[in-house]
């Protein structure tokens, strides 16, 4: 301690001194805390929380907020991320970093178990939603994905197209690919596929298609080609009075589709349903014929035209056209009669009446269409039949006797089925023939096993008895296709039917109608399939086929029908 002199009082400089110490720990205690920051300032992208953690904004992570969170998508593959909680012991069962930025509601070390909106948790999951849909990397420092070969998209969330469709495609969802089909699969808007030009086939469509021919060696013999025969038909309406009031004319184009399904327009053609001189088969075939890329053989189109001229009946112009140069399946004709944007080209003839005749245009087959395979390749040699008309009791599509009961009507002969019965059956068979033709019909259900088919022929009927005489077509009939003994060229396509057998008047029956007249005396050679014709039901004792012991409410058959110029089905 030291005194001043005189004063009487004492001073302590370690009392001083302790003070003074405990003034600057205190004070720099202080300091201390209002300086403690987080990592990097939290690099502007989170808030500095307590303990000195960053809490990241949306959509960044790391220490110190610097990473960036990349995209999220379904996943295509799942996989387990391994020991998160580093237990080292096993895998861990339960949920795992709740509230992490990048898992939020947490995740698993296994597969994951998803939830649905109750929290229910749901059995057999997968493709749960992963960071670069767990196809790719994450660059943290700018947030996007790096995506694997073969995935593209933020998220890396679609399979990408190879080699970008080589420039002869689109590259399309799987969706869009399955066409008229449905498809709502998880993978739904992330897989996709090219969809390549006409010509060009091939997962990338790197391929050039050729072109196809008929085999020569396929024609050189009684069988003949199936190509396409299309018809159409220009006219002024049903609604008009006939000719002259219905009278057309003007000028149109055909827009023709090749076996790709590219389509080619023609240059005009004139038509006149008053002066037959102008326009006619020679400038149709012309037209065709000058296609591009020579698309249409020269030569190869046969065409046909008739017209009638009388009054009160139609003066509508219907052509016939056959490719043989285009063999294979062809889309139908469509024909434009707006060559001048909004106004008709082809347009009625009475002007100051627009009432009496109105430009209608058809399209239209007749049993005749391209193929690209013949399923009916195999002839039954030795057989010839004709198409006889049934003159008991059914004639032209009406039934002239009554009916008794609801399966068939009596006659001299027995009962007769009705039911899926046109009114024609195979002719002019005798003994022999029908035996060969059994042989060649042989199995029709597919099961060609010990018991399933009957006789020396190992066949089916394509029917069975309800009792003792009346019969019905079975759920796999016959189908046999009729090619004429007189083709008159390699063209003369055959005619499909289906047929089934009736043995109590000894007939082959056929199903389906001839398309065009028939006449008693033409001649057919008859070619066979190894196919199987099903008839559709409504199963609803799930028997798989149509059953003796089964009542037809319990199975009952499924028939629908078109209407004319139209593709839908009722």
């Amino acid at each position: 301690p030291n005194s001043r002199p005189g004063s009487g009082t004492t001073i302590s400089t370690n009392t001083v001194g302790l003070s003074t110490m405990r003034s600057v720990a205190v004070f720099l205690a202080l300091v201390a805390g209002a300086n403690a920051e987080c990592p990097n300032a939290c690099s502007g992208n989170g808030a500095c929380s307590a303990y000195d953690m960053c809490t990241c904004y949306r959509n960044f992570q790391g220490a110190d907020c610097s990473q960036r969170t990349c995209p999220f998508g379904i996943a295509h593959v799942d996989s387990p991320k391994g020991d998160l909680d580093m237990s080292a012991d096993s895998l861990t069962t339960g949920t795992v970093i709740s509230g992490s930025a990048v898992y939020p509601f947490g995740t698993e070390e296994l597969f994951p178990s998803m939830k649905d909106s109750d929290g229910d948790v749901l059995d057999e999951t997968a493709h749960y939603y992963m960071e670069c849909s767990n196809k790719g990397l994450c660059d943290r420092k700018e947030g996007q994905c790096e995506c694997f070969d073969g995935y593209e998209g933020s998220s890396c969330q679609r399979a990408s197209c190879p080699e970008g469709c080589s420039g002869h495609g689109t590259c399309e969802h799987i969706e869009t690919l399955a066409g008229d089909v449905t498809y709502a699969l998880w993978d739904t808007g992330m897989t996709m596929g090219c969809k390549c030009d006409p010509g060009y086939s091939g997962a990338d469509c790197s391929g050039k298609d050729c072109k196809y021919g008929i085999d020569p060696a396929y024609v050189d013999d009684d069988a003949t080609a199936r190509v396409s025969e299309q018809f159409y038909e220009i006219s002024g309406g049903s609604s008009a009075g006939g000719f002259p009031d219905d009278a057309v004319a003007g000028t149109y184009a055909i827009k023709f589709y090749d076996v790709f399904g590219e389509d080619y327009v023609t240059a005009p053609i004139t038509i006149s349903t008053v002066d037959t001189s102008a326009g006619g088969c020679s400038d149709v075939v012309a037209a065709l014929e000058g296609l591009p890329n020579t698309v249409i053989p020269t030569g190869s189109v046969y065409c046909s035209q008739s017209q009638a001229q009388t009054a009160g009946v139609s003066s509508g112009q219907t052509y016939s056209l056959t490719f043989t140069g285009n063999p294979g399946y062809l889309k139908p004709l469509t024909l434009d009669t707006y060559l001048d944007g909004a106004r008709e080209t082809v347009a009625p003839v009475d002007t100051a009446d627009s009432s009496t005749a109105k430009t209608t245009v058809v399209t239209y087959q007749e049993g005749i269409s391209g193929e690209f395979v013949d399923y009916f390749a195999a002839k039954c040699t030795g057989v010839v039949a004709t198409i006889a008309a049934d003159s008991d009791g059914y004639s032209g599509g009406t039934w002239t006797t009554t009916p008794s009961g609801s399966t068939g009507y009596a006659d001299a002969n027995g009962l007769y089925s009705y039911e899926m019965n046109s009114g024609y059956y195979l002719g002019s068979l005798d003994a022999p023939q029908e035996a060969l033709l059994k042989k060649c019909l042989g199995d029709s259900d597919g099961n060609d096993s010990y018991g399933n088919n009957v006789e020396v022929y190992d066949w089916d009927y394509g029917s069975y008895k309800i009792d003792a005489f009346v019969e019905t077509p079975s759920s796999h009939p016959h189908a046999i296709k009729l090619v004429s003994t007189v083709a008159k060229d390699d063209f003369t396509g055959g005619l499909y039917y289906l047929t089934w057998y009736q043995s109590t008047l000894n007939r082959f029956v056929l199903i389906n109608a001839p398309v065009t007249p028939t006449s008693s005396t033409a001649s057919y050679y008859v070619y066979t399939t190894d196919g199987v014709v099903e008839r559709v039901i409504v199963d609803t004792v799930l028997k798989g086929q149509i059953l003796k012991s089964e009542k037809v409410t319990a199975q009952p058959p499924v028939t629908a029908y078109f209407t004319q110029y139209s593709n839908v089905m009722y």
